[in-house]
């Protein structure tokens, strides 16, 4: 079994309203599409039989506010 104290990283979209050149994942307003709310229950489901139970569900990828 995996320690509990990780923590699971949702990259939820790589686009993005901006186009930095410095960014590490290429993210861009024309880039990716957008992880379903069904794919993220399923992808924290199979974390959680994991083990990966962590305090801390950090939701990212791109401007994952844009949504």
């Amino acid at each position: 079994m995996m320690p509990t104290e990780r923590y699971i990283e949702l990259d939820v979209t790589y686009r993005c309203s901006a186009r930095c050149q410095h960014c590490c994942w290429a993210c861009s307003p024309t880039t990716g599409s957008v992880m379903s709310v069904e794919d993220a229950r399923r992808f924290i489901a199979e974390a959680k039989k994991l083990g990966l139970t962590g305090q801390q569900i950090t939701i990212t990828g791109g401007e994952a506010m844009l949504y």
